[in-house]
């Protein structure tokens, strides 16, 4: 972590910060999750913004209760506080999941039909390796190439990354500085609504975001993509604010044979969630030491202490 300019940008960003949290209810927390989180929260408390915590579930088919729970856990357990969002799992359903605002993402996808960015795709995820089993799953556009094939599945809508409109997309890193992601290279025709008729987490993330009024996004590395994604998305919809987001892409907590822990790879309860750490006499005080030297700063017990530091 390059601390020096997180404390430089600190310094010369003029304004409160409004960020978010928002994990997925698709797995028990990890280290990495929490470790953002916290330089989430310090971000906003140094800079006596405000932050909203925000979960992700819209795909209803990876959530479960108990993630849902433990997401409330694992920050109780940190003792970490947020200004805005759900007090607990049972006020999370009744008035902040993201199938609430269903109607809101649709509009959006509308707006994309009028534009014509948008197009209609039936290919499984099956055919599209078939298809191309050397490009790693990724969609090659058959659909949209192919605009007067017969469609009669149940079809996806993807949107058309094969335009002029920002398709090399800059990105206002605060560790990276200038990212420049070429999105129809990264991430060809992209969906925008499942085949389930659900908007995808690209859409809802940025609508999300501005509804929020969000500046500043803290998330890892592996993101930077998606990012790029949904500034892309943010162009064709006008999303002024959104294209005004300073972004922090933090460096992941890797396994001991180099590889990302993930919720949905397997590590849904082993040494790297928080639950299994709390659980197996792992304390606060012990998990903020760690949190410290991946920040790069001396050990302190405390969240005030570390943002004292800073």
């Amino acid at each position: 972590m390059n601390l020096s300019k997180i404390q430089s940008f600190l310094k010369s960003f003029q304004k409160p910060i409004h960020s978010r949290i928002a994990p997925t209810p698709s797995g028990f927390l990890h280290k990495g999750n929490a470790f953002s989180f916290l330089l989430t929260w310090i971000l906003v408390r140094k800079t006596e913004g405000t932050l909203t915590l925000r979960i992700d579930d819209i795909d209803k088919s990876r959530k479960r209760t108990e993630y849902l729970q433990d997401i409330f856990d694992t920050l109780h357990f940190l003792e970490m506080d947020w200004d805005k969002g759900a007090k607990d799992s049972q006020d999370f359903e009744k008035n902040y999941s993201q199938h609430h605002f269903l109607e809101m993402y649709q509009n959006e996808i509308e707006v994309l039909k009028t534009k014509n960015a948008v197009f209609e795709c039936d290919c499984s995820r099956s055919v599209v390796q078939a298809r191309h089993a050397e490009s790693k799953n990724v969609y090659d556009g058959f659909c949209f190439n192919n605009s007067d094939k017969k469609i009669t599945k149940k079809t996806a809508l993807r949107i058309n990354t094969d335009i002029s409109i920002a398709k090399s997309v800059q990105i206002d890193d605060i560790l990276n500085e200038s990212l420049t992601v070429n999105i129809h290279k990264k991430m060809p025709y992209f969906i925008a609504q499942k085949k389930d008729k659900l908007p995808s987490y690209q859409l809802v993330s940025l609508i999300d975001d501005c509804r929020m009024n969000i500046n500043v996004v803290v998330r890892g590395s592996d993101l930077i993509h998606s990012t790029a994604a949904q500034l892309f998305l943010a162009n064709i919809l006008e999303k002024k604010l959104f294209l005004e987001t300073t972004f922090l892409h933090h460096n992941l907590i890797e396994d001991t044979e180099g590889n990302k822990i993930s919720k949905s790879a397997g590590n849904k309860y082993d040494s790297f969630s928080v639950k299994y750490f709390r659980e197996n006499g792992g304390t606060k005080e012990i998990f903020l030491r760690q949190f410290c030297e991946w920040l790069g700063i001396e050990s302190k017990k405390s969240l005030e202490a570390i943002l004292d530091s800073l």
